[in-house]
Parts: C-alpha cells; sequence; structure tokens
C-alpha cells in the first residue's frame, strides 16, 4: 500500500477509535443522513467505521475468552497484580459464570460491530452514489463489505456462545437463533458477498475484506462445522482450501522469512489474506505489547517515555513444575514443545534497524541502551530479571542472599528458563502463584526502539494463508490422508529450520510420524497466540475433556461461553445457555 493511502485510512479511522469503549454513543445520528453523506469522504469514514470497530474489537475482549481458557496462555497472578476478582484463574480452570465480564465486553462489541454493518447497509440502499462520482458496482461492493463483515461478527459471536440472535436490523429485538440458523446465515452471506469483493492483491483495499479473507473465513465455517452443528465438513473444506491455494480468490504466496509475517512493512507480505494499517501517531493496538511484557519493558527495547511500561500478566503455561521436572500432560506445554533449533525459539532481538529474531523472551533479559541485565522491580527486586518457564513463588522460600545465589547459578546455566532444584519441589503451582519473572513471554509483534523507523509500523494481522495450509492438511488427515496432510505441513514448517536441521526436523511425507496428538501441536506451535487455541481445542474435542497444568476435565457445556446475564436482562426474548445457572 502506498504511503498516501494507508495515511488516508488512518486519518479516516483515527477520529473514531475511541468511541469503541462506549457501545452507545451516536456517532452521526444527531445529523440529518442526507447531511452527514456530503462527499467521498463521509462516504468513506461511514464505510470504514465498522472495519476500524472490528480492529478494536479483534485484539482485546476476545483475545482473552479464546487463548486463556485453553492450555498455552495464562494470567497469573503477580502479588497483588492481576488478581481481578478471580476472573483469569475461572478462565484457566473453567469455573465461569454468566457474569463473566470478558463475555459481556465481546458480546457488545460484536453486537455494536453488527449494529454499525445494519446502520451503513441501510443507508447505502437510499444514497445516490452517482452524486460521489461513483458507479452502481462500487454500491454493491460496499455492500457485499458490509454483510461480510457482519458475518465475521456473527460468526465470532456463534463460536462463543453457540446460539446468539441474528441481527439485520437495529430496531427489531430478535431472540437466539439455532445454531443451525447461525451456520446458515454466515454461509450464505459469506457466499452471497464472495464474488463481489476485490479481489488481492489490491492495496487500495489494505485493512479492508477482499474475496480471500471472505473465502478464508468460509472455509473456517465449514472446517468448525463438526463440532458447530454436529456435521463434519471436511470435504467442502478441502474444497475452498484448494480453490484458495489455486489462486480463485487472489494471488497469495508463503513467505521465506517468518519475520515478514509480524515486522514493518507486513502489509506487503503476500502470506497476509487480511490486515489492518497501524501507526503509533495514528492508531496502534498496544494490546500484545502491554500485557505480555514486564514492567521495565521501556528500558529493555529502547523505547523511553514512548511506550507505558508493561502490565507483565499474560505468558506462556509453563512447561515445568517448581523443581525442573517435565509436566506430562499432553496438551500445554507449549515453549518445550517446539524444537530447539527451530530459529523461532530464540530470545527476541533487534538485529538492524528494521530487522529482528525470535518470538519469546526467555532466561535473563538485558537493556537496550546499554546491554546491561534488566533488574526486577517486586518480588525479585534488584536482582537481575530471568524469565522462568515455571509458575511458584520461588522468592518467598528464599533469603535475599539466596535469591542472588539462584539467580547467578540460572545465568550460568545452558537452561536459565529453567530452575532444577529438588528443595522447590513442594512448592504449590497454580493461576496465583505467579511472580513477576513467571512465565516465558510472547514477542508475536517486533518492538523496536523509538528511534527506528520500524517502530510500532506493523499491521495487525487477521488471516494469513499458513492457516489454509494447515487446514488442508488437518482435512487430509481427517479423510485418511496422513501422508498428504504431512505434505502441506512441511510446506510452511521448513521456514523455521536451517537446510542443514531440516531434513531431521521435516515431516516424512510418507504418514509414519503424524499422530491426532502432533497435529494438534503444530497447530499450536503455527498459531501460538493468535486467538483461536479453543477454537482448535474444541475442534480436536480436548477443550473440556483436556487437563493441563492448573486445569482438570470440566463440564461438557464449558465448550461454549454464557449468554451474558445482563444481556439477557436488557432483551427478554433472549434464553439461557445451557448448563449455566443464572
Amino acid at each position: 500500500m502506498s504511503q498516501t493511502v494507508r495515511l488516508c485510512m488512518l486519518l479516516l479511522l483515527s477520529p473514531l477509535f475511541t468511541s469503541c469503549f462506549n457501545l452507545d454513543e451516536e456517532l452521526y445520528d444527531r445529523i440529518e443522513k442526507e447531511d452527514y453523506y456530503a462527499d467521498y469522504t463521509s462516504l468513506m469514514a461511514a464505510l470504514l467505521r465498522p472495519y476500524e470497530h472490528a480492529q478494536w474489537a479483534a485484539s482485546v475482549y476476545s483475545f482473552w475468552l479464546q487463548e486463556l481458557s485453553a492450555d498455552q496462555l495464562v494470567n497469573t497472578q503477580k502479588s497483588e497484580h492481576w488478581q481481578d476478582g478471580g476472573k483469569w484463574r475461572m478462565l484457566h480452570q473453567h469455573t465461569w459464570d454468566p457474569y463473566e465480564e470478558n463475555c459481556q465486553q465481546v458480546w457488545n462489541a460484536c453486537y455494536g460491530g453488527i449494529g454499525y454493518c445494519n446502520n451503513m447497509l441501510a443507508d447505502i440502499q437510499k444514497l445516490d452514489y452517482a452524486t460521489f462520482g461513483l458507479t452502481e458496482a462500487v454500491r454493491t461492493q460496499h455492500i457485499a463489505e458490509l454483510k461480510t463483515l457482519r458475518a465475521y461478527f456473527q460468526l465470532e459471536l456463534f463460536d462463543l456462545f453457540h446460539t446468539p440472535a441474528i441481527s439485520t436490523d437495529n430496531q427489531e429485538i430478535v431472540g437466539n437463533a439455532s445454531p443451525k440458523e447461525n451456520f446458515r446465515f454466515i454461509e450464505e452471506s459469506l457466499k452471497a458477498s464472495l464474488l463481489a469483493l476485490p479481489k488481492a492483491p489490491c492495496k487500495q483495499y489494505e485493512g479492508r475484506l477482499t474475496q480471500g479473507a471472505a473465502a478464508t473465513l468460509l472455509m473456517r465455517l465449514y472446517f468448525n462445522a463438526s463440532w458447530y452443528i454436529d456435521k463434519p465438513m471436511w470435504e467442502e473444506t478441502r474444497a475452498m482450501a484448494e480453490q484458495l491455494l489455486r489462486g480463485d480468490y487472489g494471488t497469495y504466496a508463503l513467505t521465506d522469512q517468518w519475520t515478514q509475517i509480524w515486522n514493518v512493512g507486513n502489509g506487503d507480505c503476500p502470506e497476509l489474506i487480511w490486515s489492518y494499517p497501524q501507526s503509533k501517531q495514528l492508531t496502534y493496538a498496544e494490546f500484545y505489547y502491554l500485557n505480555f511484557m514486564h514492567y521495565t519493558a521501556p528500558e529493555q527495547f529502547g523505547c523511553g517515555i514512548d511506550l507505558p511500561d508493561g502490565y507483565n500478566g499474560c505468558h506462556l503455561t509453563p512447561s515445568y513444575d517448581p523443581a525442573g521436572h517435565p509436566y506430562q500432560t499432553a496438551l500445554g506445554c507449549p515453549f518445550a514443545k517446539f524444537s530447539e533449533n527451530d530459529c523461532r525459539k530464540r530470545n527476541f532481538q533487534v538485529t538492524a534497524p528494521g530487522q529482528y529474531e525470535g518470538l519469546f523472551l526467555f532466561g535473563p533479559q538485558y537493556s537496550y541502551v546499554d546491554n546491561t541485565p534488566l533488574l526486577g522491580t517486586e518480588e525479585w527486586g534488584g536482582q537481575p530479571l530471568c524469565f522462568v518457564d515455571q509458575v511458584a513463588h520461588y522468592s518467598y522460600a528464599l533469603t535475599e542472599s539466596e535469591q542472588r545465589q539462584l539467580i547467578a547459578q540460572q545465568i550460568a546455566s545452558s537452561h536459565p528458563w529453567r530452575i532444577e532444584e529438588e528443595r522447590f519441589a513442594s512448592l504449590p503451582s497454580n493461576v496465583t502463584m505467579g511472580e513477576e519473572n513467571s512465565g516465558v513471554r510472547l514477542v508475536k509483534y517486533p518492538i523496536y526502539p523509538s528511534d527506528d523507523a520500524a517502530f510500532m509500523a506493523n499491521d495487525l494481522v487477521m488471516l494469513r494463508l499458513s492457516e489454509v495450509y494447515y487446514t488442508l492438511a488437518e482435512c487430509c488427515f481427517r479423510l485418511g490422508e496422513v501422508a498428504q496432510a504431512e505434505y502441506w505441513l512441511n510446506q510452511v514448517r521448513r521456514r523455521y529450520f536451517s537446510a542443514e536441521d531440516w531434513e531431521a526436523a521435516r515431516y516424512p511425507e510418507t504418514g509414519a510420524v503424524l499422530t491426532e496428538q502432533e497435529l494438534l501441536d503444530e497447530w499450536g506451535r503455527e498459531f501460538l497466540g493468535e486467538k483461536r487455541r479453543r477454537t482448535d481445542l474444541n475442534r480436536f474435542d480436548r477443550l473440556t475433556k483436556g487437563s493441563w497444568w492448573d486445569k482438570q476435565p470440566s463440564e461438557p457445556y464449558r465448550r461454549f461461553y454464557p449468554i451474558p446475564a445482563q444481556a439477557i436482562r436488557a432483551n427478554p426474548r433472549l434464553e439461557r445457555s445451557e448448563g449455566y445457572i443464572y
């Protein structure tokens, strides 16, 4: 995308950005509609408003529901931080109720987006596009975009709540729709809009929906039909994936450099199917930075006052118990499931302006400015900060001198992210036992120093081609074509290994290695932290039946979240979700 076009889109979105936090706010109802749509700019501002809302919604509450109820990420309580009434513990342990705050926020956010789409769809029908210098074909495309975006919001609701209402008119109060009604509505919306959308690559539509994005959403719907509506649709899913790879809905390609997906300029990455342009100066979703990084992150990344302190909340679920023994559960343990020669399993560091390596922060951490050790500020105050792939109150069991000794021992170790001492075997490990150095941290998007032109200048990734490859691989696996499944996975996996390591790392493409567990693990490695783990666990029937770290099997009805109690109070036509006590 040219910088001029990118800036225009950001300028259209930025004045409206903060309004997402008040879903009841009226943006232009106080102005007569015929006066509001005065020119092309006002038309585009209204058209892009639902997109901006979707960008905000994608990077906040739904992330918590999709990832923190699953086996790879957790928000542990650290001293008085992240206790928050126990809501993070309830998400991890599957003990939430209909009053769960994040459920209410996602419900509001999605229906807010649907409302924006409905308003604009109603307005478009009455506008004379010729007055804006636009053709009827452009109007048709705009309608297709809005219906596709509305289907995206509905799919989010369907995946989370199973029987949400279907709203196409903001003036009408509607009750629950059945799973099959939801499925049919989303399918019909996407299929009817698909060919009216532009194909990619299409630079002037960065951030907007194209044929490739609509087709990928339809593929997702079919892919999860086995647990959405109890009807496996592996053949239909495979057909959609093959059409996408064939280029029927636009030209996409895998990148050989995995960092290109997340780095500055990723709007030009041929692997991205849908992404939102961002800029620190205008709009930027700091979610991945704030929630994963330590309080000293500005010093660590050389950002100074240009970024606030991290919130030090979210991290990978631990792979090891307090004494350093590996957990034996099939699920969880995400960091340990990365091969040692996988190039992602490195500490994040900037290697040159606009270039970086590593997906994680683990072991001892250092200041970008002078490469001196970062120091803890709370339980490990004054001691070198060393992230460990474990969760326990180590500091409480040690004197200050013993803390210094342990940290020195860790830094000198060949695996400083793992404490191996039997004296800690009796320490409990659970969601309430975090410390400031607990857990490996995920750096999904690179964080450059503030004097680097790449500072906070990457797109927010929504859909990418790797998902199509992995979906096709799983369809082949489900249909008994395991060798072919290994082939499709290898097409993506090869970029994470050197030429010397690839022969040992590759699947043999004979069907001899790939099992259901390995396939699920591979989904976890490729899409770690991408707001889909709960969905994947449900498709493998592991979300409620499975056990990991601080979570035991839960009731089957927890495959879906409850329709929020507040929503039911506000709309008497909504029914309570099965299994939950209101």
